[in-house]
């Protein structure tokens, strides 16, 4: 009998032990704050932060917040090539503001764009005679 109330009673204690850390690690709230982009830009930087990607998720923890906004610089660097901004420079910070409310920010000077002014596409082989018919 002790068993069996002992095995209940250590069941108790781990529903409890994981309950307690399902509500400390969804509590946890993040604000995001990108400066010195807009438009697509910045949405492209949201689209790509892995961090903005995870805040949902019921296993998020302040570990995983740390992690992942290391990774953030890249991220945003990532998210501006499409657009021709590849000498991209970025400052961050992460604050803990309170228990539970974090601060994340990102200072991004793009920089200037690349531009391609003149391409020339050279075709060699049995597709050079395919192609010059269809250009």
């Amino acid at each position: 009998m002790f068993t069996c109330c002992h095995a209940a009673h250590a069941e108790s204690q781990n529903h409890s032990i994981a309950t307690s850390q399902e509500q400390s690690t969804q509590a946890i709230k993040v604000d995001i704050s990108i400066t010195g982009i807009d438009g697509e830009l910045k949405n492209n930087a949201l689209a790509y932060l892995e961090l903005n990607k995870h805040l949902n998720d019921p296993h998020f923890s302040e570990a995983w917040l740390q992690k992942l906004h290391k990774k953030a610089k890249k991220n945003i660097m990532e998210a501006l090539q499409p657009f021709g901004y590849y000498q991209v420079s970025i400052s961050s910070s992460l604050t803990k503001e309170s228990d539970k409310l974090w601060q994340a920010e990102y200072a991004v000077n793009p920089g200037d764009p690349v531009k391609i002014a003149d391409i020339d596409i050279v075709i060699n082989g049995p597709e050079k005679k395919i192609l010059r018919f269809c250009l």
